[in-house]
């Protein structure tokens, strides 16, 4: 009988730093933990970057194609309703992905405080 030891090895590209995991800094992970802030959220404050971000991109609804235009404040709020059914309800949109949770929470908290835009 013989025996076969298969040994794996990984490849990673070796940067220097410590090979310990850190935590992620708030730049690269901003509030998907438990240090989401969703009080005073507006559109121009917060909510404007995750639409841009998520919504109004160049293929999907920056309205240069056929698909409901999320560009403006006033696009976004005349479609409030859909926007929370997709976004928070169904988590359909964006369709590559869900939303973040920090931006799903923010989301929420600016429509429950009524679509504030300043």
């Amino acid at each position: 009988m013989s025996l076969t030891f298969v040994v794996a090895i990984g490849c990673s590209k070796d940067d220097g730093d410590d090979p310990i995991e850190k935590e992620p800094t708030e730049e690269e992970d901003p509030g998907n933990g438990d240090d989401c802030v969703t009080d005073g959220m507006t559109y121009n404050g917060e909510i404007k970057a995750i639409i841009d971000n998520s919504c109004a991109t160049a293929s999907c609804h920056a309205g240069t194609n056929s698909l409901p235009s999320l560009a403006t404040y006033a696009d976004v709020v005349s479609r409030i309703d859909r926007v929370s059914a997709r976004a928070l309800d169904l988590q359909t949109m964006p369709p590559a992905a869900p939303l973040a949770d920090c931006d799903m929470k923010r989301l929420k908290a600016w429509i429950e405080a009524g679509t504030p835009e300043e």
